[in-house]
C-alpha cells in the first residue's frame, strides 16, 4: 500500500457512505424501468433522495448487508485475535444470519447467532425488511451447516452488492490481493452457488481494493490491471470457477469499451444487460463509473436512473468512486445528511479502518469499544 494512512481512511469511509447513497437514491425506483423513473420523478430521472420504505433516504438490503459483512470480518479478527482460531467464514455467515432476524425471520441459527447480542441488530430493529433478495433469504433460511456453500445455482447480485467491506479491511490491514479475491469468492458463495456470481464478487472486491489503494486515481486503468490478472489466472481460484473468470472478463470488456463514447443522457447500453446478475451488476457500475461527468453524483445518479436493479447499480457505482475519490466524491451532495443511518455507516467504516491497529496481544477486557461492539464469536 502506498497512499497515506488517513486518505485511505477517508476512501473507506467515502466508499461505504456514497455506497448507501446510491442505495438510498434507487431505493424509491428499484422495480420501475427508465420511462417510469422519468415520469414519475424529473425529466432526468431521479435526482434527490426520495421516499422508500416510510422515509427519505431509506437504505436497502444492500447497505444493511454490506454492514453486516463488516461486522462479520471485524467479528472474526476479533476471534483470531482473542482464541487463536477462527473460520472466518462460519462468523461471517452468523452475521448474515443475523441480518436475516432483521428481515423478521427466525429458525434456529438465527437465535444463535444472536447470542451475544449485535450492535448492528440493535441499531436497524429487529423488523427491517428492506426488498431482501429471495437468494439470500432462500439461502440462509434452509442453512443447516454454518460457513458452508450455498447449494444454488443463483448468480443474482446479492452476493457482490455487499463484498465492498472485504477490500477496506484488506486495504487497512494490508493484506494481499489474493486474500481480497478469494474471499470475495467465498463470501459471496455463503449464499450465491453460481461460480459467476463467486467470481464476480472476487473481482469486484480487488477493484475496491485496488481504488481505495490507488496513487494514480485512473480507474480505467485499475480496471485494466485487474481484468488482466483475473484472465492470466493470477487469483487462485477453483476449476469450478472457470465459468466465472469467462462471464465476468467478457461484462468487464464491454464496459470498457462501452464507456470509452458513453453519454450521461443517453440510456443505457442494452449489452450490459439490468444488473439482477452479478457480472451485470459489475458492469452496470464499472460503466457508470467510468463516464464523463461533472461529479461523481451524476455518475451515482446515472447508475439508478435505469431500467434495472437501481439500487444495487447505484450503490456499486457509489462504492467504486468513493475508494476511488474519497471525501470529494462527497462534494456537493446537498441531501447526504437524510440518508439513513449515517452516523452509523460512517462509525462501522471507522472500525474498519481502525483494525490496522488491533493488536493480537489484546486480551478480553482490553480495547474495550472494538471489544464491546465485536465479540470474538
Amino acid at each position: 500500500m502506498h497512499i497515506n494512512s488517513d486518505l485511505l481512511r477517508q476512501r473507506i469511509e467515502a466508499c461505504l457512505i456514497l455506497g448507501a447513497y446510491g442505495d438510498a437514491l434507487g431505493a424509491p425506483v428499484e422495480f420501475l424501468d427508465r420511462a417510469q423513473i422519468h415520469a414519475q420523478y424529473t425529466p432526468k430521472g431521479i435526482k434527490h433522495l426520495a421516499r422508500a420504505y416510510g422515509r427519505v433516504g431509506a437504505i436497502t438490503d444492500d447497505t444493511q448487508m454490506t454492514l453486516f459483512t463488516a461486522e462479520g470480518l471485524l467479528r472474526a479478527l476479533r476471534r483470531e485475535m482473542t482464541r487463536g482460531i477462527v473460520h472466518a467464514d462460519s462468523v461471517v455467515d452468523y452475521a448474515y444470519l443475523r441480518w436475516l432476524a432483521t428481515q423478521g425471520v427466525s429458525t434456529e441459527l438465527t437465535e444463535r447467532a444472536l447470542d451475544p447480542p449485535s450492535f448492528l441488530v440493535q441499531a436497524l430493529g429487529s423488523y427491517a425488511p428492506r426488498a431482501p433478495g429471495n437468494t439470500c433469504i432462500g439461502a440462509l433460511h434452509r442453512k443447516t451447516k454454518v460457513g458452508a456453500q450455498a447449494d444454488n445455482e443463483s448468480k443474482g447480485n446479492g452476493g457482490v452488492m455487499r463484498i465492498a467491506p472485504v477490500a477496506a479491511f484488506a486495504a487497512a490491514r494490508d493484506l494481499p490481493v489474493e486474500w481480497v479475491f478469494n474471499v470475495g469468492c467465498q463470501l459471496a458463495g455463503l449464499t450465491h452457488g453460481h461460480p459467476t456470481g463467486k467470481v464476480a464478487s472476487g473481482f469486484f472486491a480487488v477493484l475496491i481494493y485496488l481504488a481505495l489503494t490507488s496513487e494514480s486515481g485512473d480507474l480505467r486503468q485499475i480496471t485494466v490491471d485487474c481484468l488482466t490478472q483475473l484472465e492470466n489466472g493470477h487469483f487462485r481460484t477453483p476449476a469450478e470457477n472457470l465459468l466465472g473468470i469467462e462471464e465476468t472478463a467478457e461484462a468487464v470488456a464491454i464496459a470498457l469499451d462501452l464507456s470509452r463514447s458513453g453519454d450521461l443522457q443517453l440510456e443505457l447500453p442494452s449489452e450490459l444487460g439490468q444488473g439482477w446478475v452479478a457480472e451485470e451488476a459489475v458492469a452496470i457500475a464499472l460503466y457508470s463509473a467510468l463516464l464523463d461527468a461533472p461529479t461523481d453524483r451524476d455518475r451515482v445518479c446515472y447508475a439508478v436512473n435505469i431500467t434495472g436493479d437501481s439500487d444495487s447499480t447505484g450503490s456499486m457505482c457509489g462504492q467504486i468512486l468513493g475508494a476511488l475519490h474519497g471525501p470529494h466524491a462527497l462534494t456537493g451532495i446537498e441531501d447526504l445528511e437524510a440518508l439513513e443511518h449515517l452516523d452509523l455507516i460512517r462509525a462501522v467504516a471507522h472500525d474498519l479502518y481502525d483494525s490496522m491497529s488491533w493488536s493480537y496481544c489484546e486480551r478480553e477486557g482490553t480495547a474495550k469499544a472494538h471489544s464491546e461492539r465485536y465479540p470474538p464469536t
